[in-house]
């Protein structure tokens, strides 16, 4: 399952930087660009974070991730989340380990996994999160709820 979700980030991401246009050819796939979803819905300076849907499907959601500041740290029950930073720099860190990450850097966090975001640079930093399986918002926990691992 974690090789397919893998695969289908890769496809994505490989579709999302593309100049096309954002459009949905089908139901159940995504190409378009999240640059140019970024340009068109700059987060404002005031604003802490900004999320903005880019495609969902039954197996899958994929955000374009804005911050200004910070994400503050937690963790996912059901969900493995797929990170793809675009634009910024900060510390990502996840499960205690804090590692610096820049444009280009992609992270596989899987669920359970206690992780959040300190943006390190003069200008927001911008990521495409990609859910799976479908993200439900209930699924979002304080660090302070301790995760269950199996």
């Amino acid at each position: 399952m974690r090789r397919a979700a893998l695969a289908t980030a890769a496809l994505l991401l490989l579709g999302a930087c593309a100049s096309a246009p954002l459009s949905t050819p089908r139901a159940d796939a995504f190409v378009g660009s999240a640059l140019q979803a970024l340009q068109q819905g700059r987060i404002r300076p005031e604003e802490p974070g900004r999320t903005t849907p880019l495609f969902e499907n039954a197996d899958h959601t994929v955000n374009l991730i804005q911050v200004n500041a910070f994400l503050s740290t937690h963790f996912h029950k059901e969900h493995d989340e797929t990170v793809y930073i675009l634009e910024g720099e900060g510390t990502f860190t996840i499960d205690g380990q804090a590692r610096e990450v820049k444009a280009g850097d992609l992270l596989v966090i899987p669920r359970l996994a206690v992780h959040g975001f300190k943006n390190k640079g003069p200008a927001p930093a911008a990521a495409i999160s990609i859910f799976t399986p479908r993200f439900d918002t209930a699924d979002r926990y304080a660090p302070t709820q301790t995760p269950e691992r199996k």
